[in-house]
């Protein structure tokens, strides 16, 4: 079994992976040797084909199984390299954080990620980890049902958002939180990027 996970994930075969990982998880096995890093280099290399095309959506959902059902024995450096695109964030990778927070809420909390973000130039990523930790093992809409007060890392969520989450999250996921945080001090219009 490992090795078809193997050689699926380094000839791209996200489809046979998808149903390698399904049937690790149906099976109830958990594998501390599964190649994350070699899912996440592949969706690194793709790199804006990551997000809003036919592959990027095949590794993204590939990531998103494996989170899932590894997300226990994810480390802080596969995180970085997972979400952090040099000096931006990658929304796959926020996403599938996300499914980290949901899935492996206590392990995620205890690699401290918001202290680690805060060291990256786009705090966003550290204002994230900071709102999922204020709510343990709350579903990001509860996070962010309590958190339209919170500032952290001189940053703060647009009230806009209140009125759009609903139409935006089903295209962007947790990640639409990216657009509508904005820089505490700055007019409210300003929106960080």
């Amino acid at each position: 079994m490992h090795d078809a996970i193997r050689t699926a994930a380094a000839v791209y075969s996200y489809g046979v992976l998808n149903h390698l990982v399904a049937l690790l998880d149906q099976l109830g096995i958990a594998n501390e040797h599964f190649p994350i890093n070699l899912v996440i280099e592949q969706a690194i290399a793709l790199g804006d084909k990551l997000w809003a095309t036919h592959e990027g959506n095949q590794a993204g959902s590939t990531l998103y199984a494996i989170c899932r059902h590894f997300g226990r024995t994810f480390s802080a450096d596969q995180i970085w390299r997972m979400v952090t695109r040099d000096d931006s964030t990658s929304r796959t990778g926020l996403n599938a954080l996300g499914i980290l927070y949901d899935e492996a809420y206590d392990h995620i909390v205890d690699l401290n990620l918001v202290e680690l973000f805060l060291t990256h130039p786009d705090k966003r990523i550290a204002y994230y980890c900071h709102l999922r930790k204020l709510r343990p093992k709350a579903q990001f809409f509860d996070c962010l049902h309590g958190g339209f007060d919170v500032q952290f890392a001189n940053l703060a969520i647009h009230p806009n958002l209140k009125e759009e989450l609903l139409s935006k999250w089903p295209n962007r996921g947790d990640s639409v939180l990216l657009d509508y945080l904005y820089w505490v001090g700055d007019p409210v219009g300003e929106l960080s990027s």
